[in-house]
């Protein structure tokens, strides 16, 4: 919170105590600039604009060089459609009027604090992802190829049963894995499948770069983020 004023900040620290654990305090722009710098978890930043050695404008600004989403409120006794503007070109999040209508304030830091839990949110379940992609990278075979067949990626035990090198990825075609035992209509009704978007499984007889034949235990399905690829684990 940076207020100058101390009855203000008095009681801004009162009401917010009970919303969070923890409340740092300054009295100018300079100093909350001290401030946050020295504390990397900040969630949000209310600040009054009209203060002397570094106003609001000036403290969002030199915290937008480092940080271009941090929540920022601004509370303000002026009503300035110049500042307002340089405010919002600055991403501010919410500027509340003085006198200071505390239900207010507390409603738009709710706005602000449920769009940053949703984001904390989605980052734990991106990261609970890449672990459990990482998990089965270790425990499966994988490789990605495209419609016309080209093998753009194979993990480590791809690689191994087949005896490719990640140096020939983008050179390899899935003609040169598939075994020629597999008759060429079950290979054109599976791609039929994939491209409608259904799920193949199956097992599959391949062959490796020596000629070695293996077979694998096949779920194939088309990716989400590439449209003209396609993803094996087996």
């Amino acid at each position: 919170i940076v207020e100058d004023n101390q009855d203000d900040l008095a009681l801004l620290v009162k009401t917010l105590n009970k919303y969070f654990n923890t409340i740092l305090t300054a009295t100018n722009g300079l100093e909350a600039l001290k401030v946050y710098k020295e504390h990397e978890e900040i969630d949000i930043i209310i600040s009054k604009i009209e203060m002397e050695k570094m106003n609001g404008i000036e403290l969002l600004k030199s915290i937008r060089f480092s940080d271009l989403y941090l929540p920022f409120i601004i509370i303000s006794s002026k009503n300035d459609s110049d500042i307002l503007m340089e405010a919002v070109n600055l991403n501010v999040s919410s500027f509340i009027p003085k006198p200071l209508d505390i239900g207010k304030l507390l409603e738009r830091i709710d706005i602000v604090c449920e769009k940053k839990y949703f984001e904390f949110r989605l980052k734990r379940k991106q990261e609970e992802l890449n672990r459990y992609i990482s998990s089965v990278d270790k425990v499966a075979v994988i490789f990605r190829l495209k419609r016309d067949g080209t093998i753009t990626y194979m993990n480590d035990a791809m690689l191994d049963i087949s005896g490719y090198t990640k140096d020939e990825l983008g050179e390899i075609n899935f003609n040169d894995l598939i075994h020629p035992d597999i008759p060429k209509k079950v290979i054109d009704e599976s791609w039929i499948e994939l491209e409608d978007g259904k799920i193949w499984r199956g097992n599959t007889k391949f062959k490796s770069k020596k000629d070695k034949t293996f077979y694998l235990n096949n779920t194939i399905f088309k990716s989400i983020d590439e449209e003209d690829e396609y993803i094996t684990i087996a």
